[in-house]
Order: C-alpha cells, then sequence, then structure tokens
C-alpha cells in the first residue's frame, strides 16, 4: 500500500482546504495518507496531526489555541526577528516569506515510514528546505505550487519579474528594507537544499499551465518533471433556487447582484478598490454586492451591500453563488482560483481580470475577461455581461464545469502519478 504524508501550513485557506479535501480522498481510494499541518484551524478529521503535539487540552484551551493560532495565521510575523527584513516592504505587493523553520518532520514515525512526501503551501515556518530535503535522501516527493514562492528569492507573486530563472539578484519588491539582495540569498538557500535530489526524486504538480511554465522557466525546479492537475475541490452538489436564495439574503429578485470573495475584502490586489469605482458607473442603477471574507464595513454610494463575513458553511456559500448573476475576481495576480472554480460548479457566470491561470478556466460560455484591473476595463465588461446576462446558460455552466473538475478523475490522477514515481 502506498504511504503518504500530505503536508500544508494550515488545514484552512485555498491551499490548505485543497491539500485536506485530496488527503481525505485518498483514505476513501484505499491511500495510505496522514494530513501534517503546523496550525490547525478547522474541524476534526481522520489522519490529521500537528508538527508539533501538545498536551491534551480541555474545551477552553482548544477554543483560546485556535484564537492564537488564527492570530499567528494572519499575522506569521506576528513573532517573529525575521519581521525585521520585510516591515518597510511597500503593502501593494503580496505576500513574502522565508524558506526557514526549526520545526522537525522526521521526528514523526509515519514521515520516516512514508515512501512519498507529498507538501503544498509549507511558509510561514512550518517547513524547512534544507531539513525536508537532506533528511529524505531515500524518499519520493511531489510539491503541489500553489503560487510562485517554491521557486522564487520569497515573492509568492512575482508581478512580472522573471529573475528566478537566475539568480533574484536585487528584488524591488524589497525597495526600502535593510536587504534588498535578501531575495538572491534565500533564492540560493533553496537551491542549496534542491541540489540534495536526484532528478527523479521530485515532481511538480500546478493546477494551470500557467504555473508549470513559470515552474519550467525557473532555476530551482526546471530539472523536475511537471504534471498539470486541477486542486480538489469539493462543493455541494444541490440545485438551488435563486429567487429563494435572494430571499434569504434580503435582496430584491430584480436586482443585479455580484459576488466578491476575498480572505481579507480590502486586500487591493484581489481588486475591491476597482469594484467600488465601477459598480456606481453601471447602466443598471439597481445594483448589489454580496462579499465573502473579513468584515470591513464597506461602502459604495447607491449600492445593497451584504457583507457575510468568513463562511464555513458550504451550503451557505453555494447559496451566495446561486444568488449572484456573476462573480467578479479583478486581481492583480492569481494562480487557478479555487473560487472561480466553486463559482462554476454553481452555475454562476464569472468576470475576472485576464491573469494568472484565469483564462484556462474562463471561456465566452461562463464568463468574460477584463484586458487588466483597471477601472475603464472593468466596467466596460461588467455593462457588457448585465446587458447579455440573459445570454448565461447557469445549468449548462454547472454541467461542464463538473465534469472539468470532477473529484474521482483528480484524485485518481494523483493516484496514478504515485504509482509511476514508485515505479
Amino acid at each position: 500500500m502506498i504511504k503518504v504524508i500530505q503536508l500544508s501550513t494550515s488545514d484552512m485557506g485555498g491551499a490548505g482546504i485543497a491539500a485536506k479535501k485530496l488527503h481525505l480522498n485518498l483514505l476513501n481510494n484505499g491511500i495510505e495518507s496522514e494530513f501534517v499541518t503546523k496550525v490547525k484551524l478547522g474541524g476534526d478529521i481522520p489522519a490529521h496531526r500537528l508538527v508539533k503535539e501538545t498536551k491534551k487540552k480541555n474545551i477552553l484551551e482548544l477554543a483560546l489555541e485556535r484564537v492564537s493560532n488564527t492570530i499567528k495565521y494572519r499575522m506569521p510575523f506576528f513573532d517573529n526577528d525575521l519581521n525585521y527584513y520585510v516591515r518597510d516592504r511597500d503593502k501593494r505587493f503580496d505576500y513574502f516569506s522565508f524558506p526557514f523553520s526549526d520545526n522537525n518532520i522526521y521526528q514523526i514515525e509515519a514521515v520516516k515510514n512514508a515512501d512519498i512526501l507529498h507538501l503544498h503551501w509549507i511558509s510561514d515556518g512550518f517547513i524547512d528546505y534544507r531539513n525536508v530535503f537532506s533528511s529524505g535522501s531515500g524518499k519520493k516527493f511531489v510539491w503541489t505550487l500553489h503560487d510562485m514562492n517554491p521557486f522564487t528569492g520569497g515573492c509568492h507573486a512575482s508581478d512580472g519579474c522573471m529573475k528566478f530563472e537566475n539568480n533574484c539578484n536585487y528584488c524591488f519588491q524589497l525597495a526600502g528594507t535593510p536587504d534588498e539582495y535578501l531575495s538572491n540569498k534565500l533564492l540560493n538557500y533553496k537551491l542549496a537544499a534542491l541540489n540534495q535530489l536526484r532528478d527523479d526524486q521530485l515532481t511538480i504538480i500546478t493546477p494551470s499551465q500557467f504555473l508549470s511554465d513559470l515552474s519550467k522557466r525557473s532555476k530551482a525546479f526546471s530539472r523536475f518533471k511537471h504534471e498539470v492537475i486541477p486542486n480538489v475541490i469539493v462543493f455541494p452538489q444541490d440545485v438551488l433556487s435563486r429567487d429563494e436564495c435572494r430571499d434569504e439574503f434580503n435582496l430584491g429578485r430584480d436586482t443585479v447582484t455580484f459576488l466578491f470573495v476575498s480572505h481579507n475584502v480590502n486586500n487591493v490586489r484581489k481588486g475591491i478598490g476597482v469594484i467600488k469605482e465601477v459598480l456606481p458607473r453601471l447602466v443598471d442603477k439597481n445594483i448589489s454586492l454580496i462579499t465573502i471574507g473579513e468584515k470591513s464595513g464597506i461602502q459604495i454610494e447607491g449600492i445593497q451591500i451584504l457583507e457575510l463575513g468568513f463562511v464555513t458553511d458550504k451550503l451557505l456559500m453555494k447559496k451566495a453563488f446561486f444568488a449572484a448573476d456573476a462573480f467578479l475576481l479583478p486581481s492583480v495576480s492569481e494562480n487557478f482560483p479555487n473560487s472561480i472554480v466553486e463559482a462554476l460548479l454553481s452555475g454562476t457566470p464569472v468576470i475576472a481580470s485576464n491573469v494568472g491561470g484565469i483564462p484556462e478556466q474562463i471561456d465566452e460560455k461562463n464568463g468574460i475577461l477584463a484586458l487588466s484591473n483597471s477601472v475603464h476595463d472593468w466596467e466596460m465588461v461588467v455593462n457588457q455581461f448585465i446587458n447579455r446576462r440573459s445570454m448565461y446558460n447557469r445549468s449548462e455552466i454547472a454541467r461542464e464545469a463538473a465534469k472539468k473538475y470532477e473529484v474521482n478523475q483528480i484524485v485518481q490522477k494523483h493516484i496514478e502519478l504515485y504509482k509511476s514515481i514508485l515505479g
């Protein structure tokens, strides 16, 4: 029997949930999988353990630990002196993280006995690159990339920079910080760790061809095998009534309703600023907006706003997608957003920026791509959608998405890959 360890910083967030769903479905398919994370934010699942287990806690202690983990997960440099190197970094850029950790995953018996270590999103001090590869000389590794960080000098989105092909020497994203050449040092640290592996020891999985192409060009991963396999997205199959969902949310049935989803609704890179400017300019003035993510008290003149906050109930999430005429994602950069998959599985058309792997998800039948995340481009495509929204066949969108992102098909691709790696 194949013994595989899924390694993820958290069990929540887009990458953490994808890793968790893969783990659970592998168990259902007879694969001996164990899920190891740095923090636990969600409920109990089979074969899940923390990299550092602690004594059994009572209900109050568990609740306090959950709050503490959430704070540290959202603010990973809260008690970390590495913050010194990035505290003055321009906030317009995406996340920046380090390949260091004092965790030793090989202290876990299941890790020592595993055939394959499957890495997912492992930043925020979960795994040290040198430790994981130097101590696992006889093992095979799979790494699902959820962003660019594993092959860059620290950034998670390079914003068009291709220095990761060579050396990441001097990073414009570190301008004004104590060490603007830190990115080169961090990339060299990663390269030294990866140099401990043979070419056949590591296989890279990416959810999009876009990210695969970038990874193949990187100095870190160019010599390794690559596979494109979508994330496992488990979403309720319930067919809901659009009118009933709107009634539940106290939204007018004739209102043009849009949905925006972001962990941090005010994250400028997800495009909430574009939405704030575009919605009041639209030809139809009967507009409402649903947001999912951290509540921010958002207000847009003339627009009805419904903030649902963080939503963990998948059925409630699906009701929001059914209530919406379209899902909006005016991002600066993306890999292969799980939220778009969830929208399409609900039959909800998508209006998104033409960035990253998004063009691999959207076609003329299920949505519209804006050429950029500029207000001008977005005003044009949203008005275009409003004028043509009756042309979108929501049942057909859902059917095509269900075929493309069918869970068992994706899980079987992982199992086949594991078997081929082990010979």
